[in-house]
């Protein structure tokens, strides 16, 4: 029987150098390839495929080899299962560069105690990395998920690698750990995106950058550190509103989403500010104030107040509350600080206004009507005291 003729070079995430992958399956009968790179045909063998994949992931484990997978047609599988440790370690490298997961993909709780390697991997079905262990680098580069993928609780260990990936479906890392830096450079979430309680441990080291951001959530998150670069999209006409806010405006016209009923007012405000201090400590300042007026905008629009049952609500503050409370007035006035054009307006007006109510007074060149005040000084040679009697000198 002959092998499959199948090739693609691929980086060896170990020692960064580039090499070519011979796959070392044997061809399909009657076929060049073997059943993992018959892209045609591979319903037809899907059986035939779980069983050889099973057996290659315990092969790999046995041999202490690195497990290469690369370009594979993979139908559903749960690789924890696979493993026959309790704890789900996988000890050694693996390679799924350019495969296609048709299927489901099952990898959480497993524990990767080396490199990974999920470039230009296709997830057709929901991929789940929930409670993942990534100890080696993980590489996500130009990877496509095509629905909802999992990352809830998950740890990198070391850096990952987001750049270029494709996010079409919910993407959720709620509560992942990123402990040495992960890069998020052209990364595309289609649809919502939550970094909920994520950790990242090395802020300096975590950039997002070219990436439309506009459906992605950072509340609860610590986000004051990491990198934020020039060409990031948030939402909104302004280009400065997050999501969170929206959910607010969701709420209130019981559009509720699955986000909404735990969305609270100060938690959109302490996204606000985290931004903010974010582009200040990047001396953005420009870009900080915005998040700064739109922190302010809200406290001038919404409140919370307690309900009979005991939740908090939010609720839209009633048009005299908006324009004329001490924070519209800020807003008014000055665009809360952030606006040198609106107090110069209104210093000119003051002026003028006062000039035109002076020059309406009549007489304005007569004496001060006040009483004045007059010295009792006796050196005074016109001073004259009334009380004293004047003597009469007779010649």
């Amino acid at each position: 029987m002959s092998k499959c003729t199948y090739k693609e070079g691929y980086v060896d995430k170990s020692d960064s150098l580039a090499r070519t992958f011979d796959c070392d399956e044997d061809s399909f009968p009657g076929r060049d390839v073997c059943i993992f790179h018959d892209k045609e045909n591979y319903n037809e063998h899907r059986n035939q495929a779980i069983k050889r994949f099973a057996t290659k992931v315990i092969q790999s484990v046995h041999e202490n080899k690195p497990l290469k997978c690369i370009g594979y047609y993979l139908p559903s599988f749960d690789f924890a299962s696979l493993l026959q440790d309790e704890e789900k370690y996988f000890r050694q490298p693996i390679f799924f560069a350019k495969a296609t997961f048709y299927e489901q993909a099952n990898f959480s709780k497993t524990i990767f105690m080396k490199e990974a390697d999920f470039s230009d991997v296709v997830f057709l079905k929901e991929a789940n990395f929930r409670g993942a262990t990534f100890c080696g680098k993980v590489d996500f580069l130009s990877a496509k998920f095509c629905t909802d993928t999992t990352f809830v609780s998950a740890n990198f260990s070391k850096i990952s690698y987001f750049t270029q990936a494709r996010f079409y479906g919910k993407a959720n890392f709620r509560g992942a750990k990123f402990g040495d830096g992960a890069e998020f450079i052209e990364t595309v979430f289609i649809a919502k995106t939550s970094f909920t309680y994520s950790l990242f441990e090395q802020p300096n080291k975590v950039t997002f950058d070219k990436s439309d951001l506009s459906h992605v959530s950072f509340a609860d998150c610590d986000i004051t550190k990491i990198r934020f670069e020039d060409k990031i999209i948030w939402r909104g006409k302004d280009g400065f509103t997050i999501i969170e806010e929206e959910w607010i405006k969701d709420k209130l016209k019981g559009e509720e989403r699955n986000e909404s009923p735990y969305i609270s007012l100060e938690l959109v405000l302490s996204v606000y500010r985290n931004l903010r201090e974010n582009y200040e400590f990047r001396l953005r300042y420009d870009d900080a104030g915005n998040f700064f007026k739109k922190e302010m905008e809200l406290k001038r629009k919404y409140r919370e107040k307690k309900s009979q049952n005991g939740p908090t609500l939010i609720t839209k503050n009633n048009w005299f509350t908006r324009q004329f409370s001490l924070t519209g007035l800020y807003y008014h006035l000055s665009k809360y600080g952030e606006s040198i054009k609106m107090p110069t307006i209104t210093g000119i007006v003051v002026l003028l206004l006062s000039t035109f109510f002076f020059s309406m007074q009549s007489n304005l060149t007569l004496e001060p009507t006040l009483p004045l005040f007059t010295s009792n000084n006796s050196t005074d040679p016109t001073f004259i005291d009334s009380k004293e009697p004047q003597t009469q000198h007779i010649g």
